[in-house]
């Protein structure tokens, strides 16, 4: 892997100018090191970021707030696109969402939080509606590879500075560039997914961030053989907790065995507090340490902070790397697989010409 640092944005064409910057002036700020074990994301840092909600409010008396609304996270790219994982719509493309930018708070009346939904047209001859969600035509449900989503917004969005601080209030990540970089060691995810895994309800109020540390394939298969034993032993002991408690997976749902690393479209991270040789003999995980993304925080974007050479202020350039895609409910395997942003330049292109008749949705895979 060759680490090329992005000092001009124009290396990706659906990059904005200004993509990838935290503040307009000012040096920006070094991540959190420290979603599950997250901590509290400062105001404005993470201005690329999206939460989608089901919008079903209005006649759902019994979601008493926003943060029981969030069901997925996204990366905006574009003025008119944001970047999220296959599997948040693979079970009903035609559900009814809002996305929600411009905060880091998941309420309404924020005054800087700003309402989009998905281009859209009434299916003819129906009352459904057929939304602008185009997932990769090779999407496996099954195993969440080729996990990826374009949605394309019903309006384009207005990149705006907070006068208060001089920061982006909203703001696109920049896209890698066109030679399948991947980054080599920490990376930052932003999203809202939960905080405790036994508690549906710990969606939290503030986006969280954290960070993780990208690692090999052949140590994200080691990883996984090693959970798969793991597992076998146990179940001959007693049912796993999923088969317990039914937790969800991070991403799709996925029949036994639950791991099935792809490196065409995929790359790996670790949880930072798993130990930094898991997997290898002697080495004992304990579920209880982990530090990363679970339910809700799928779509989410992994971020590399690039420096930008010959740059008086110091400022980073936020790289859009990787996509939540999958990982262990039961937290017996401390990774989590991640769609490799820069694999799909092409398909990105081809994508955002297509028309709102053309987009593929889980739909068209399953026929």
């Amino acid at each position: 892997m060759c680490r090329q640092e992005l000092t001009d944005p124009n290396r990706n064409p659906h990059n904005v100018p200004h993509c990838g910057l935290v503040a307009v002036v000012q040096q920006q700020q070094q991540p959190s090191d420290r979603i599950i074990g997250g901590q509290n994301a400062g105001r404005h840092s993470h201005p690329w970021t999206v939460s989608f909600h089901d919008s079903y409010a209005d006649h759902r008396p019994d979601v008493p707030n926003e943060r029981d609304l969030h069901f997925c996270t996204g990366t905006i790219i574009n003025d008119r696109f944001i970047l999220t994982a296959a599997h948040c719509f693979d079970r009903n493309p035609n559900r009814k969402f809002r996305i929600m930018v411009g905060s880091n708070m998941l309420m309404y009346n924020n005054p800087e939080t700003a309402v989009y939904t998905a281009e859209s047209h009434q299916i003819t001859g129906t009352t459904e509606t057929r939304y602008w969600i185009h997932m990769h035509q090779q999407f496996d449900p099954r195993w969440s590879h080729w996990d990826i989503a374009l949605v394309k917004l019903d309006r384009p969005l207005v990149f705006n500075i907070s006068q208060e601080d001089k920061q982006f209030v909203v703001n696109a990540a920049c896209l890698p560039g066109p030679d399948n970089y991947r980054p080599r060691e920490h990376i930052t995810l932003a999203a809202w997914g939960l905080t405790d895994r036994l508690d549906p309800g710990s969606t939290p109020f503030y986006l969280q961030e954290i960070q993780s540390l990208v690692i090999t394939d052949d140590m994200c298969r080691q990883i996984e053989d090693q959970t798969k034993a793991i597992e076998a032993l146990a179940a001959s002991v007693q049912p796993s907790k999923r088969q317990q408690q039914q937790l969800p997976t991070t991403g799709a749902d996925t029949t036994t065995p639950r791991y099935k690393f792809h490196p065409d479209s995929q790359f790996c991270a670790l949880s930072s507090q798993a130990p930094g040789v898991a997997g290898m003999a002697g080495v004992v995980y304990d579920p209880a340490t982990y530090r990363g993304p679970y339910r809700g925080d799928s779509g989410g974007g992994y971020i590399e902070y690039q420096q930008i050479a010959n740059n008086a202020n110091n400022n980073r350039r936020a790289v859009l790397c990787g996509i939540v895609s999958g990982g262990d409910a039961d937290l017996i395997n401390p990774s989590v697989r991640l769609t490799q942003v820069s694999k799909f330049n092409q398909w990105l292109t081809e994508s955002m010409k297509l028309d709102i008749h053309s987009v593929h949705n889980v739909i068209d895979i399953r026929n």
